[in-house]
């Protein structure tokens, strides 16, 4: 039987066999992390009745985001690095063996992770439950 549970490590396992190292991959949200990370929160609605396709069937349509996050000891090598790990995230989502959507991805913005300036920016996705 699916479950949320399975759906976020699912979806965290297709994202770590496409990035791989140095990044780290958390299914849920953690009180220290390692960088540069992919960290699955859900996302707002985070459940809703949907469909995939007008042949689908019915069921729960699941939102989550994912933030991506890198260090931004300068502004350039933050950009390249953020817009590698979103092409590398949307690969994995996009080929990967589960069904999830990649809806879209949010402006970069500036935050301070483990006291450390990174870039962030976030992917919405969706997933059929």
């Amino acid at each position: 039987m699916t479950t949320l549970l399975t759906v976020r490590q699912d979806l965290a396992d297709q994202i770590a066999a496409i990035v791989g190292d140095p990044v780290v991959v958390y299914a849920y949200p953690a009180e220290v992390i390692a960088l540069p990370a992919v960290v699955i929160i859900p996302d707002e609605p985070w459940w809703s009745p949907g469909s995939f396709g007008q042949s689908a069937t019915e069921g729960v349509r699941v939102n989550f985001e994912i933030q991506l996050i890198v260090t931004r000891t300068e502004l350039e090598l933050g950009f390249g690095d953020l817009e590698e790990l979103a092409i590398g995230v949307g690969t994995a989502i996009t080929t990967g063996p589960k069904h999830f959507r990649w809806v879209d991805l949010s402006q970069p913005q500036g935050v301070e992770v483990n006291d450390i300036p990174c870039l962030m920016a976030g992917m919405a996705v969706t997933a059929m439950v």
